[in-house]
Order: C-alpha cells, then sequence, then structure tokens
C-alpha cells in the first residue's frame, strides 16, 4: 500500500498545526503588549479608536484619495491609536498605526509606514509604531529608513 498520500495528509496536518500554534501565541502577545501603555511621556489622552470613527479616513476613502487597498490594510492593522502631543486641551491630535508581533518582519514595517501614509493623505497627522520581542535585522534597517518607530521588548521577558 502506498503510504504517500497518507504521509502528505500528516505533514500537512503537522504544518497547519505548528501555524495555529504560531497565530495563538502571536494573538495572545498582542492582546497582552498594550500599546497604549508604551507610548511613553510623549503623547496623551492615547486611545484605541476604530476606522470608522475617523472621518477624515472614511472620508477620503468614499472620495478616492484612499484606494481599497489602503483602506484593507487600514482595516487590517493591529491598533489605530489616537493621541495628543502634550497636556494642553488644544495639544495637536495625531493618529498612529501600532503593528505587533512576536518577531517583527519586514511586512509588519511596510503595513504600519503604509497605513500611516495613508492617514496622512487623508489630511491628518500620523507616526508609524512597530512593536514585539524580536525584530530582524531587515526590518530594523527599514524601519529606519521609512521613520516607523521601534517598541521592543525584552526577548527574554515574559509578556
Amino acid at each position: 500500500m502506498d503510504r504517500t498520500p497518507a504521509r502528505a495528509r500528516e505533514a500537512r496536518s503537522e504544518a497547519d498545526a505548528e501555524w495555529l500554534s504560531r497565530w495563538v501565541e502571536e494573538s495572545i502577545y498582542a492582546e497582552k503588549f498594550q500599546p497604549l501603555n508604551r507610548l511613553g511621556p510623549s503623547f496623551r489622552r492615547v486611545e484605541c479608536v476604530p476606522l470608522s470613527h475617523v472621518d477624515e479616513v472614511r472620508d477620503a476613502w468614499r472620495a478616492g484619495v484612499l484606494s481599497d487597498a489602503d483602506g484593507e490594510q487600514l482595516s487590517t492593522l493591529d491598533f489605530l491609536i489616537r493621541a495628543y502631543r502634550g497636556k494642553d486641551a488644544d495639544a495637536p491630535e495625531v493618529f498612529i498605526p501600532f503593528e505587533v508581533s512576536l518577531t517583527l518582519g519586514v511586512n509588519d514595517i511596510r503595513k504600519a509606514a503604509g497605513a500611516a501614509d495613508s492617514v496622512r493623505r487623508a489630511g491628518l497627522d500620523a507616526k508609524a509604531f512597530a512593536g514585539g520581542k524580536r525584530v530582524t535585522r531587515e526590518a530594523a534597517a527599514l524601519a529606519a529608513e521609512l521613520g516607523v518607530h521601534l517598541v521592543i521588548t525584552h526577548a527574554s521577558g515574559d509578556i
């Protein structure tokens, strides 16, 4: 009896289980990362906002200033944060697209940078952030090039 199809199914099942395990670990990490607490003293009145509550972005998307691809990228962002630079009542508002991953890769950096660019094209101030336990060399270099702020936790730390 040829066991090749059975072994192929077994390998697929192992790969699916591994993918699911990584996905669960990523999800738990993202939930516990708490980006609102990691923005430090630079920002005040920090809050996560749903994309539907940012009228300028919604209007820019409807007007064609932002493409469907831009909208999809913003819709799948880990966190969209509204904050203010300073404590005064008239402090300038800034939006922070924030991607979180155990190990930040170039895709995380591109997504955060692209989302910040989309928010800016909608007429708002934006700063891109990405956070995780580790960052690849390529991602760190790209973050420096694109102006994405990195928040790296201790690799041995328990989040």
